[in-house]
């Protein structure tokens, strides 16, 4: 049987560490991590006593420098848009 649904939203923190560069892109820096934000909303739907169903959307802001061998070539900004859905047991 399928329960109510419980509604997630707010803010959120994220840590974002930058792989090594390889190839063409080794004389690059990246800073090698950065603390940003995050805004997510979504729900949980209980199925049943110990089971879950979980849908989310998540805004994640993610923002590092950039240097050529020392050099500053600007900043760099990904700012992905993720759906995530999950499925989980409580006890």
């Amino acid at each position: 049987m399928i329960e109510a649904k419980h509604p997630v939203e707010g803010p959120a923190s994220r840590l974002s560490e930058q792989p090594a560069e390889s190839g063409d892109l080794e004389t690059l820096n990246l800073d090698s991590g950065s603390l940003g934000l995050a805004a997510q909303a979504g729900f949980d739907r209980s199925i049943g006593e110990d089971k879950v169903f979980n849908v989310d959307l998540k805004y994640i802001m993610i923002e590092t420098d950039v240097d050529d061998m020392g050099t500053p070539l600007g900043t760099v900004e990904v700012n992905p848009l993720v759906i995530g859905f999950g499925f989980g047991f409580r006890f």
